[in-house]
Protein backbone atom coordinates (compact mmCIF):
# COMPACT_ATOMS: atom_id res chain seq x y z
CA UNK A 1 0.00 0.00 0.00
CA UNK A 2 1.52 3.38 -1.02
CA UNK A 3 -0.18 5.37 1.76
CA UNK A 4 1.84 2.94 4.65
CA UNK A 5 3.50 5.36 6.54
CA UNK A 6 7.42 5.50 6.63
CA UNK A 7 8.28 4.32 10.41
CA UNK A 8 5.85 1.08 9.35
CA UNK A 9 7.80 0.52 6.53
CA UNK A 10 11.29 0.57 8.28
CA UNK A 11 10.23 -1.48 11.00
CA UNK A 12 8.65 -4.17 8.34
CA UNK A 13 11.75 -4.11 6.66
CA UNK A 14 13.13 -5.74 9.53
CA UNK A 15 11.20 -8.31 9.44
CA UNK A 16 12.30 -11.74 8.67
CA UNK A 17 9.70 -13.21 6.91
CA UNK A 18 10.94 -12.88 2.83
CA UNK A 19 7.18 -11.58 1.57
CA UNK A 20 6.98 -9.11 4.25
CA UNK A 21 10.80 -7.81 2.40
CA UNK A 22 9.59 -8.10 -0.91
CA UNK A 23 6.34 -6.22 -0.58
CA UNK A 24 8.17 -3.03 1.38
CA UNK A 25 11.24 -3.22 -1.08
CA UNK A 26 8.28 -2.84 -4.31
CA UNK A 27 6.39 -0.29 -2.76
CA UNK A 28 6.91 2.88 -4.00
CA UNK A 29 6.93 4.83 -0.60
CA UNK A 30 9.88 2.68 0.91
CA UNK A 31 12.40 5.30 1.60
CA UNK A 32 16.05 5.54 -0.52
CA UNK A 33 17.14 4.81 3.40
CA UNK A 34 15.34 1.19 3.54
CA UNK A 35 15.73 0.35 -0.16
CA UNK A 36 19.21 0.31 0.77
CA UNK A 37 19.21 -1.68 3.69
CA UNK A 38 16.75 -4.18 1.99
CA UNK A 39 19.88 -4.22 -1.51
CA UNK A 40 21.95 -5.86 1.23
CA UNK A 41 19.34 -8.44 2.35
CA UNK A 42 20.23 -12.11 1.91
CA UNK A 43 17.44 -13.07 -0.38
CA UNK A 44 17.83 -12.54 -3.71
CA UNK A 45 14.01 -11.47 -4.82
CA UNK A 46 14.10 -8.82 -2.11
CA UNK A 47 17.17 -7.81 -3.92
CA UNK A 48 15.55 -8.27 -7.41
CA UNK A 49 12.58 -5.80 -6.01
CA UNK A 50 14.42 -3.55 -4.97
CA UNK A 51 16.41 -3.29 -8.59
CA UNK A 52 13.16 -2.56 -9.76
CA UNK A 53 11.41 -0.44 -8.14
CA UNK A 54 11.37 2.67 -10.18
CA UNK A 55 12.14 5.13 -6.94
CA UNK A 56 15.08 3.17 -5.66
CA UNK A 57 18.14 5.97 -5.74
CA UNK A 58 20.99 5.78 -8.41
CA UNK A 59 23.20 4.80 -5.89
CA UNK A 60 21.42 1.47 -4.77
CA UNK A 61 21.03 0.86 -7.97
CA UNK A 62 24.89 1.30 -9.13
CA UNK A 63 25.62 -1.19 -6.36
CA UNK A 64 23.10 -3.59 -7.62
CA UNK A 65 24.60 -3.56 -11.01
CA UNK A 66 27.65 -4.64 -9.33
CA UNK A 67 25.74 -8.25 -7.93
CA UNK A 68 27.22 -11.44 -8.56
CA UNK A 69 24.12 -12.87 -9.50
CA UNK A 70 22.74 -12.25 -13.23
CA UNK A 71 19.06 -11.57 -12.03
CA UNK A 72 19.73 -9.08 -9.81
CA UNK A 73 21.34 -7.52 -12.53
CA UNK A 74 19.04 -8.06 -15.33
CA UNK A 75 16.53 -6.51 -12.68
CA UNK A 76 18.69 -3.05 -12.58
CA UNK A 77 18.87 -3.00 -16.19
CA UNK A 78 15.00 -3.15 -16.73
CA UNK A 79 14.54 -0.33 -14.40
CA UNK A 80 13.39 2.47 -16.03
CA UNK A 81 15.18 5.23 -13.73
CA UNK A 82 18.34 3.02 -13.60
CA UNK A 83 21.46 6.29 -14.55
CA UNK A 84 22.69 6.68 -18.14
CA UNK A 85 26.16 5.35 -16.85
CA UNK A 86 25.10 2.20 -14.96
CA UNK A 87 23.37 0.96 -18.65
CA UNK A 88 26.59 1.78 -20.06
CA UNK A 89 28.03 -0.48 -17.66
CA UNK A 90 25.73 -3.15 -17.92
CA UNK A 91 25.95 -3.22 -21.56
CA UNK A 92 29.35 -4.67 -21.23
CA UNK A 93 28.10 -7.36 -18.90
CA UNK A 94 29.31 -10.72 -19.70
CA UNK A 95 26.12 -11.83 -19.61
CA UNK A 96 23.45 -11.98 -22.73
CA UNK A 97 20.64 -11.77 -20.68
CA UNK A 98 21.64 -8.34 -18.95
CA UNK A 99 22.40 -6.96 -22.21
CA UNK A 100 19.59 -7.90 -24.13
CA UNK A 101 17.55 -6.00 -20.91
CA UNK A 102 19.52 -3.03 -21.61
CA UNK A 103 18.81 -2.91 -24.91
CA UNK A 104 14.84 -3.57 -24.28
CA UNK A 105 14.40 -0.52 -21.44
CA UNK A 106 13.51 2.16 -22.94
CA UNK A 107 15.21 4.15 -20.95
CA UNK A 108 18.38 3.40 -22.43
CA UNK A 109 20.39 6.24 -23.73
CA UNK A 110 20.85 5.93 -27.73
CA UNK A 111 24.40 6.02 -27.41
CA UNK A 112 24.46 2.91 -25.05
CA UNK A 113 21.58 1.05 -28.19
CA UNK A 114 24.27 2.18 -30.69
CA UNK A 115 27.23 0.10 -28.46
CA UNK A 116 24.70 -3.03 -27.83
CA UNK A 117 24.45 -2.69 -32.16
CA UNK A 118 28.10 -3.10 -32.95
CA UNK A 119 28.16 -6.34 -30.61
CA UNK A 120 27.17 -8.16 -33.59
CA UNK A 121 24.70 -10.56 -31.62
CA UNK A 122 21.50 -11.75 -33.15
CA UNK A 123 19.83 -12.21 -30.38
CA UNK A 124 20.55 -8.48 -29.37
CA UNK A 125 18.67 -7.51 -32.85
CA UNK A 126 14.95 -8.25 -31.39
CA UNK A 127 15.24 -6.06 -28.50
CA UNK A 128 16.90 -3.35 -30.08
CA UNK A 129 14.20 -3.31 -33.07
CA UNK A 130 11.75 -2.98 -30.61
CA UNK A 131 13.36 0.06 -28.88
CA UNK A 132 11.73 3.63 -29.48
CA UNK A 133 15.07 5.09 -28.86
CA UNK A 134 17.36 3.03 -31.27
CA UNK A 135 19.06 5.56 -33.48
CA UNK A 136 17.43 4.95 -37.26
CA UNK A 137 20.33 4.17 -38.78
CA UNK A 138 20.42 0.73 -36.68
CA UNK A 139 16.40 0.51 -37.01
CA UNK A 140 17.65 0.88 -41.50
CA UNK A 141 20.17 -1.80 -40.95
CA UNK A 142 18.43 -4.07 -39.20
CA UNK A 143 15.49 -3.63 -41.49
CA UNK A 144 17.50 -4.44 -44.35
CA UNK A 145 19.52 -7.42 -42.84
CA UNK A 146 17.59 -8.91 -40.08
CA UNK A 147 15.49 -12.27 -40.11
CA UNK A 148 12.06 -12.28 -39.97
CA UNK A 149 11.43 -11.77 -36.06
CA UNK A 150 13.93 -8.48 -36.24
CA UNK A 151 11.53 -7.43 -38.99
CA UNK A 152 8.81 -7.95 -37.12
CA UNK A 153 9.79 -5.78 -34.14
CA UNK A 154 10.74 -3.01 -36.45
CA UNK A 155 7.31 -3.00 -38.42
CA UNK A 156 5.62 -2.12 -34.79
CA UNK A 157 8.52 0.50 -33.72
CA UNK A 158 6.30 3.63 -33.72
CA UNK A 159 9.81 5.46 -33.75
CA UNK A 160 11.08 3.41 -37.08
CA UNK A 161 11.03 5.62 -39.89
CA UNK A 162 8.74 6.33 -42.74
CA UNK A 163 11.02 4.78 -45.24
CA UNK A 164 11.59 1.78 -43.12
CA UNK A 165 8.23 1.02 -42.79
CA UNK A 166 7.13 1.28 -45.84
CA UNK A 167 9.59 -0.92 -47.21
CA UNK A 168 8.19 -3.63 -44.63
CA UNK A 169 4.31 -2.45 -45.79
CA UNK A 170 6.00 -4.94 -48.83
CA UNK A 171 7.75 -7.40 -47.17
CA UNK A 172 7.07 -11.22 -48.25
CA UNK A 173 5.99 -12.27 -44.74
CA UNK A 174 1.70 -10.85 -44.32
CA UNK A 175 2.34 -10.48 -40.54
CA UNK A 176 5.26 -8.16 -41.27
CA UNK A 177 2.94 -6.05 -43.82
CA UNK A 178 0.53 -5.79 -41.62
CA UNK A 179 2.78 -4.56 -38.43
CA UNK A 180 4.29 -2.01 -40.67
CA UNK A 181 0.64 -0.84 -42.27
CA UNK A 182 -0.72 -0.44 -39.09
CA UNK A 183 2.36 1.50 -37.36
CA UNK A 184 1.75 3.98 -40.74
CA UNK A 185 -2.08 4.67 -39.71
Amino acid sequence: NPSTPARVLKQLAEDENFDVKMTVARNPSTSGEVLKQLAEDKYIGVKMAVAKNPFTPAEVLKQLADDKLIDVKMSVAGNPSTPAEVFKQLAEDEDIGVKMTVARNPSTPAEVLKKLAKNNDSRLEVPLASNQRTPTNILEQLAVEGAEDVRMAISKNPSAPFDVLRRLAGDKVDEIRYGALETLL
